[in-house]
């Protein structure tokens, strides 16, 4: 995404960049192209106005559209810095109160049509891929299943590769809530550790999830490559859960900052170890058996010192 080139924009413009820096999901997408044609109409010399830091990817509950009410709320500039009036640098005056909220009035109703598209191209995306089985679904096919046009995909995503890349990132964020889940259910941390591993997992048994999830191992290097930070950050969401477990594990032990085990160190080598058992099943389109599942699980308890 563009930086942030004026800072001046935040004054007409405050409460959609605040909305967008508190959304998650792929209607991230959404939102950028709305304020991108939204500025390139008004004032086309502000083309660049998104910061790169304020686009975060993807939790599950928000994509399936519960922050659609959020984000209008801050379009209408609920709290948004620089929501009141002022002056435009070309002299204008900036609207503010109920004068601002009508114009912002349209601009949230777009929001709402936008958030609909995207989640009709993901939906279909999902649905192609478990049909057909395919790794590397055309955009095509998922615009004759989403019944959308060339202009409405493009309108949200630049460009395939950049829809499969938000759509991992969904997957993982979906995970990391269910994982949550299961380790809230555990008594101990190593029934924490055990419980966030198992539910790893237990998503190649799972026919769904594993459809869902093998057209990413095949393309996972090069988007990658195209998408480092949306790749990490969504890895990250996976492995957040985990992290909090061991530092907590850490800091109840009363050990020396200096002697502490490393919680992201050690969730990270967690996550890798289990991550690599996932996709190895994945591509064999088999699933690990409670035998192999217990030995990775006791493996890492007596890496971390909790077997």
């Amino acid at each position: 995404m563009p930086a942030l080139r004026d800072g001046r924009v935040r004054e007409e413009f405050g409460g959609e960049l605040d909305a967008l820096a508190a959304d998650t999901g792929p209607q991230g997408f959404a939102l950028h192209a709305r304020l991108r044609d939204a500025v390139r109409n008004k004032h086309h010399k502000y083309e660049n106005v998104v910061p790169e830091s304020s686009v975060r990817r993807s939790g599950p509950e928000e994509f399936r559209g519960g922050n659609c009410g959020r984000a209008g709320a801050g379009m209408r500039g609920e709290g948004a810095e620089g929501a009141g009036g002022g002056e435009r640098p070309d002299g204008a005056r900036v609207p503010e109160g109920l004068v601002r909220e009508a114009v912002q009035r349209p601009l949230a109703a777009r929001w709402a049509v936008y958030a609909e598209e995207v989640q009709r191209l993901v939906d279909a995306t999902y649905r192609v891929v478990e049909r057909t089985g395919s790794l590397d679904p055309t955009v095509r096919e998922i615009l004759r299943e989403s019944g959308l046009s060339n202009q409405a995909f493009y309108r949200h995503f630049r460009s395939k590769d950049e829809l499969l890349v938000a759509l991992l990132d969904d997957g993982r964020r979906r995970m990391a809530d269910y994982l949550r889940h299961r380790i809230a259910a555990a008594r101990d941390p190593a029934g924490r550790v055990r419980a966030w591993i198992e539910g790893v997992l237990a998503q190649a048994g799972d026919p769904v999830a594993a459809a869902r999830t093998r057209p990413f191992l095949a393309h996972q290097d090069r988007l990658a490559e195209q998408f480092p930070t949306e790749q990490r950050n969504s890895a990250e969401a996976m492995i957040g859960p985990l992290r909090e477990v061991l530092a907590e594990v850490y800091a109840s032990a009363g050990a020396a900052d200096a002697g502490r085990p490393d919680a992201d160190a050690d969730a990270l080598t967690v996550y890798r170890l289990t991550v690599a058992c996932l996709h190895d099943h994945l591509r064999a389109r088999t699933a690990p058996g409670p035998e192999e599942t217990a030995r990775v699980v006791e493996f890492a308890l007596r890496g971390l010192g909790l077997g």
